[in-house]
């Protein structure tokens, strides 16, 4: 193209100069012009690219300012001139084709590179485990709860009281927990909450829990050394193990009885064993849950287990409890949404003293009630100081005032706050409490 403009610029015959100064001027500032152009298309391709060439375009500006004076002079040496500033044109055109070419094909990687990184990131996208902000989830059950709490002028002091003493992951635990919180309060949809370890941790849970479980029959399945008469095989007691792996001292346990008071259908029952040697007395108010409990005992062949269809409290009676369903994610068992039963209320310490029981482990999951249990089992408590895993989760007053009533009996014991990888923000939150 440039090579058509100068041939229409300067004919081939130096007679064709025929006209003035001006109009050749004229016709070099169309030149110039053009120059520009490349120059700029230059620059948008390669920044580089350009700046290497910029000397050569000035060289071209000279030449063009040495036309106009050899105009003057000659007319044999101005078509030489001319010549030579062709054949600058076309070596400059061919660099430049040369250089749109190398720009051309770093784009062309540029792209091809872009182009595996989208399909790495949407590969990574697909793969990952998304937290699912749903109003109706139990994280949003308990949420109000905590933002109360929140804006309470005594806040900062509650929440000192409750970090006091803990242990550097304990901390880090409670401070995930709020700000996790908080930002299901503001965001809605699907949130990407795991950190790596996290997915990581999750998605090793997903491939053990769902290739390891062997559904025997409708009442009967199966994950390697533990039996179930539904498939409720939740992280936190068959993978986290109910938090045993995180007691200190756990010769304190072997040769003395463990209370499990809201036993379910037995499956901390089935970590407890490992534990102890002696009797482990389970309590479950629910009746649906106490038939799967007792269905639990009799389909691993359990020595040494007792079990009572009754709530624990502050003080003895009957009472009538409204249950929420736990879901048991099976299809062949069922529990209602919601149910109201009459049950038998006991006390841990009128149990222990009437039974003369030396106590290694009280476990307390009550679905909320934890404070009323811990009142029944203070007497116990302080005489025999047995270690204690306590549901902080069901409700905020119980995160975080269960740990600071222990710590007024000033017994001595050392605090941990444990929270199970489970794919939600609070549930599966223990307090763990020993003597050491």
């Amino acid at each position: 193209m440039v090579k058509k403009i100068l041939s229409r610029i300067f004919p081939p015959s130096a007679k064709a100069f025929h006209f003035s100064v001006h109009k050749l001027n004229q016709r070099l500032d169309e030149l110039d012009a053009l120059y520009l152009e490349i120059l700029n298309r230059l620059r948008q391709l390669d920044e580089e690219t350009a700046s290497k060439h910029t000397h050569l375009v000035g060289k071209l500006i000279e030449d063009r300012c040495e036309i106009a004076k050899l105009f003057h002079n000659s007319e044999l040496k101005t078509e030489m001139k001319i010549d030579e500033f062709n054949k600058n044109i076309q070596e400059y055109n061919l660099q430049y084709e040369s250089h749109v070419n190398e720009s051309k094909k770093a784009l062309s990687n540029i792209i091809t590179e872009l182009k595996h990184i989208k399909t790495q990131v949407k590969r990574n996208t697909q793969s990952r485990i998304f937290y699912k902000n749903i109003k109706t989830s139990f994280d949003h059950e308990v949420l109000d709860g905590f933002l109360e709490y929140r804006k309470r002028h005594d806040f900062e002091e509650i929440y000192l009281k409750l970090v006091s003493g803990l242990d550097a992951e304990s901390r880090r635990v409670v401070t995930q927990i709020h700000t996790r919180l908080e930002l299901i309060n503001q965001d809605e949809g699907e949130i990407d909450l795991f950190t790596e370890a996290e997915q990581h941790g999750l998605k090793m849970q997903r491939e053990l829990l769902g290739n390891n479980i062997y559904r025997v029959s409708d009442t009967c399945y199966s994950m390697g050394e533990f039996i179930l008469p539904a498939n409720v095989f939740l992280p936190a007691m068959f993978l986290d193990k109910m938090c045993m792996d995180y007691i200190r001292n756990l010769d304190c346990i072997a040769d003395k009885s463990i209370i499990d008071a809201g036993a379910y259908i037995g499956d901390s029952l089935q970590i407890f064993r490992k534990w102890t040697d002696e009797t482990i007395y389970c309590f479950e108010p629910m009746s649906s849950s106490f038939m799967l409990l007792e269905k639990t005992i009799s389909l691993n062949n359990l020595p040494n287990v007792v079990v009572y269809n009754a709530a624990l409290g502050a003080e003895k009676g009957h009472g009538s409890f409204s249950f929420v369903g736990r879901g048991l994610g099976s299809k062949e068992v069922t529990i209602p949404d919601e149910s109201t039963e009459a049950v038998e209320i006991m006390v841990i310490d009128d149990f222990v003293k009437e039974g003369n029981i030396q106590v290694g482990l009280i476990k307390i999951d009550v679905e909320g009630a934890e404070q009323r249990v811990l009142e029944g089992a203070k007497k116990t408590i302080m005489s025999q100081k047995p270690t204690l895993i306590i549901s902080l989760y069901h409700n905020a007053n119980d995160f975080y005032n269960i740990k600071p009533i222990i710590e007024s009996w000033d017994l001595g014991y050392k605090f941990k706050i444990h929270k199970a990888l489970n794919g939600s923000i609070i549930t599966d939150t223990e307090l763990i409490a020993e003597v050491y």
